[in-house]
């Protein structure tokens, strides 16, 4: 291992694309195998009197190519013998749910053969989040993250480089303009859209907005919706659920959570109400069988198929973005 290295001061390649290669070529050769430890920072700067920063640009390149990688207090590792260009990405969402898997789905397939992904969840667990970042460090390219929004997670995502940091889907007003990134508007979103469709909410005589999640974007949307029935005049009543509520003809419900749409309908099916003629129903993200459940239900979804296009084209260019995902409100016969 000690002749791995090989720099030469004659040479007209810098120095720190000369260690470069020297990791490159022992890959190539079969010296080098994942796993196998590569010399230290300070092994190098005492055997052939370069400077750290020499040494710690070439690493931090390898590393960025996701060919090595490094643990504290233990050293530097082959992490892939496929030396190809080709990224490594650390993906953290919230959840798996029908319109995150098409957001993943969206990615890999941007992304092709040209990037690995892996997965995680921290189900807005905030010790997991901070956890499965942590232990991420040093072994991605690029890191495409779901935030949990708030001070925390204000800390460790400074720790990550900022031009590996992408933030999707939600945080907007908090990240959207500080890292790269591809994010819902949710507060404009559903504004936007009853705003679009403001004659047909006229002939209903009252709004419900159903939800009781109280982390960040459900409260953007909530002050959208709060915000539009204000400005038009429009009676409205925030409910946490429809578990006691009774619904009445002549309402329009707007539903988060597709427990409660399912909840809605049950009810509407046993008061004999249909969506569309006696009440209007609008739910939130786009999915199947939502094409199909009382006729089709009217979404107002954002199109995670261009989020996760847009997320690796931007890691792939090295641009920096701030980017708001469309959105768009799909009529169905529920409304």
């Amino acid at each position: 291992m000690n002749d791995l290295i090989k720099v030469d001061n004659s040479s007209g390649l810098a120095k720190y694309k000369q260690i470069i290669h020297s990791i490159l070529g022992g890959i190539e050769e079969g010296k080098l195998q994942v796993g196998d430890k590569i010399p230290s920072l300070n092994v190098l700067v005492r055997e052939h009197g370069l400077s750290q920063d020499t040494v710690l640009s070439a690493y931090n390149e390898l590393k960025h190519r996701g060919i090595i990688s490094s643990s504290v207090g233990k050293g530097y590792f082959i992490a892939r013998t496929d030396v190809q260009e080709r990224h490594n990405i650390f993906v953290l969402f919230d959840k798996m749910t029908t319109y995150k898997e098409e957001l993943y789905e969206s990615m890999k397939s941007a992304a092709g053969s040209r990037a690995v992904l892996d997965i995680y969840f921290h189900h807005g667990n905030q010790k997991a989040f901070n956890a499965l970042i942590r232990n991420a460090m040093g072994n991605y390219t690029a890191f495409v993250i779901v935030p949990i929004v708030g001070t925390t997670s204000d800390k460790i995502l400074a720790e990550i480089p900022k031009k590996k940091l992408f933030i999707i889907d939600q945080g907007i007003a908090r990240y959207g303009k500080k890292y790269r990134s591809v994010c819902q508007n949710f507060e404009l979103d559903i504004s936007r859209a009853l705003e679009q469709e403001k004659e047909r909410i006229d002939k209903y005589k009252k709004i419900y907005f159903v939800h009781e999640d109280q982390r960040q974007q459900f409260r953007e949307l909530e002050k959208g919706f709060v915000d539009f029935c204000s400005q038009n005049q429009i009676q409205y009543e925030l409910l946490a659920n429809l578990k006691d509520h009774e619904i009445q003809s002549g309402e329009m419900y707007i539903l988060v959570d597709d427990k409660e749409l399912v909840r809605l309908i049950k009810k509407t099916k046993w008061q004999q109400l249909i969506p569309g003629r006696d009440i209007g129903v609008i739910s939130y993200n786009d999915s199947p069988f939502k094409e199909i459940i009382a006729d089709g239900i009217t979404t107002i979804t954002t199109d995670f198929g261009q989020m996760g296009q847009s997320v690796i084209e931007m890691i792939f260019e090295n641009k920096t973005r701030h980017l708001e995902n469309p959105s768009k409100l799909i009529l169905r016969n529920s409304f």
